[in-house]
């Protein structure tokens, strides 16, 4: 179970593929917006009550805490409420149906520890991005990047104090009880060694890191019309920040478009809706593409860098251009910065021209060590690695 965009949902097909590969069979329960994802590799596939898009995208409490830059602190408890009741009591009836193992990750990891620990059924839990305590970085949700190194610490044992109140509060009343209960709940971090290296805090296998996961087949295919472009001409800068609605891509698309000065570029519309604009014969605009397939054949990209994402550039061999929106992607802008394969973040409501051409001069200059970090990231197996931790 995973509740989000295609970002945490595509972590969970990825594994279930890997799942089903071993003969096992599998479900994942996600937002109903990765039902055409799963369905492209054979994943069986249940929507949660909802749709992640409408509620972000919407006149909706969360989505204006969005739009208007609120907080994590203030977004999350919304969240929970908007999806947590529905959401766990599907899961348990499906439960009751006979499955064996429930996999909680991302914004589902502690709504399925709850489950584990109340009905009795043997959990296991992802992350996909780091939450053991460490003074090398705040904790990576709360979208924090400027406090002196000594508060990380103590942002850690607050995080886990509102997660504790989550839990007992909101979210173990809607569970029933089992006359017995599970043991541990192993916890995965589903991210590349690569680009997280390990703090001199974690000790042994906490938190046991497995590698990126990855889908073993690709899920979609290439339009005609992208693939014409790309070999057209030189490779062009891919610019996408993903699945972020209702936000305003005014300014930023124009100052792109400006700042691009004549070169070849794709732009990604993903949740926004300028797919259908002619910016010129240099620039292909999309609704989406195969990143898989893209990246690698483009020469900087420039993207919002929630976690999928960042690892797919960083695979790539390609430079990245990070313009952080919210959440972890902060973090994961950062890293990419620190390993010397992306200039410094960008705002997206405040990037100038000026700016945005420096950028992608900085950029240019990082290919070689992109293609030492994408060398380092090919051992990555994290499915395998899950799955063999799931079917011990």
């Amino acid at each position: 179970m995973t509740w989000g965009t295609e970002g945490d949902t595509r972590p969970v097909v990825a594994l279930a593929q890997g799942l089903q590969a071993r003969g096992h069979e599998v479900l994942v329960i996600a937002d109903r917006n990765g039902q055409t994802l799963a369905e492209s590799v054979g994943v069986p596939f249940e929507p949660m009550p909802g749709d992640f898009r409408a509620l972000m995208s919407s006149q909706t409490p969360t989505g204006e805490m969005v739009r208007s830059g609120q907080s994590p602190a203030r977004i999350w408890p919304e969240l929970v409420r908007s999806f947590a009741r529905p959401a766990m009591r599907l899961v348990v009836d499906r439960l009751d149906d006979g499955f064996d193992v429930l996999v909680g990750s991302s914004m589902c990891k502690v709504p399925a520890e709850v489950i584990a620990r109340r009905r009795g059924i043997r959990t296991v839990g992802i992350d996909l991005q780091p939450f053991t305590p460490t003074r090398a970085f705040p904790p990576p949700l709360l979208d924090i990047t400027t406090l002196p190194r000594a508060a990380n610490l103590p942002l850690y044992g607050a995080m886990n104090l509102a997660f504790g109140l989550i839990r007992t509060a909101f979210l173990a009343p809607l569970v029933p009880k089992a006359s017995h209960e599970a043991g541990p709940v192993p916890q995965l971090g589903a991210w590349s060694p690569t680009l997280v290296p390990r703090p001199r805090e974690w000790r042994g296998d906490k938190p046991l890191v497995i590698g990126e996961l990855q889908l073993a087949t690709a899920p979609e295919p290439v339009e005609e019309r992208l693939r014409s472009f790309v070999e057209a001409g030189d490779p062009p800068v891919f610019v996408g920040l993903g699945s972020m609605a209702g936000v305003d891509m005014t300014h930023f698309r124009r100052t792109v478009v400006k700042a691009l000065d004549g070169r070849r570029a794709v732009l990604s519309a993903g949740w926004n809706d300028f797919d259908h604009e002619d910016l010129g014969p240099n620039i292909l605009t999309v609704q989406r593409a195969p990143f898989d397939w893209l990246f690698p054949r483009c020469s900087v990209i420039v993207h919002h860098a929630g976690a999928g994402t960042a690892h797919l550039a960083a695979r790539s061999g390609r430079p990245s251009i990070c313009v952080p929106q919210m959440a972890d992607q902060s973090f994961w802008a950062n890293q990419l910065q620190h390993l010397g394969i992306a200039p410094a973040p960008l705002q997206r409501d405040t990037v100038t021209t000026e700016q945005f051409r420096h950028a992608l001069e900085s950029a240019a200059r990082l290919e070689t060590r992109a293609r030492e970090i994408a060398d380092s990231m090919q051992h990555d197996n994290g499915v395998a690695a899950a799955c063999d931790i799931i079917t011990a």
